[in-house]
């Protein structure tokens, strides 16, 4: 199976294109346009691994069903954006470093707050305009079991 780290924005409602458009010029990073959506990708040279993924609205932040109770809560649910990133390398250890590298820049030079989950189950990093960024414990959850840990880096839907 392949591995997928999140990088969750808050953008204020940003169309995917646009918050696209802005990360692609902070990464120095590729836009491509299809009938499926946004992605963004970066290759250092034309023989390298690319790295990036599809960057769309958050369906957690948009569709929250009715039923829903706060067992089923997660860190990301105010977050507008999320934008999944992986390798046609599939080397786990570079997907996470890349992933980390694009959290760091992303979180230093756009004004969005932020999350890092590490392939869906490890919540590694938020971040703030104006503050420095957090680390989060090893193994932390982004859903409810981690909520003592996360919850001041969660925001309203």
């Amino acid at each position: 199976m392949t591995v997928t780290d999140q990088i969750y924005l808050s953008t204020g409602g940003m169309r995917p294109d646009e918050v696209a458009a802005r990360i692609a010029s902070v990464l120095g990073m590729d836009v491509l346009r299809d009938e499926h959506g946004v992605r963004l990708l970066r290759r250092e040279t034309p023989e390298a691994p690319w790295f990036g993924g599809d960057l769309d609205v958050n369906g957690d932040y948009v569709y929250r069903p009715e039923d829903h109770t706060p067992d089923e809560d997660s860190v990301s649910d105010g977050y507008d954006i999320e934008w999944s990133i992986g390798s046609s390398s599939r080397d786990e250890d570079a997907i996470h470093a890349t992933s980390r590298e694009f959290f760091d820049k992303v979180a230093a030079r756009l004004p969005w707050p932020a999350l890092l989950v590490e392939d869906v189950q490890r919540l590694k990093a938020a971040s703030r305009p104006g503050t420095d960024v957090v680390e989060f414990p090893p193994h932390t959850s982004p859903d409810s079991p981690g909520r003592a840990v996360w919850e001041p880096y969660a925001l309203p839907r």
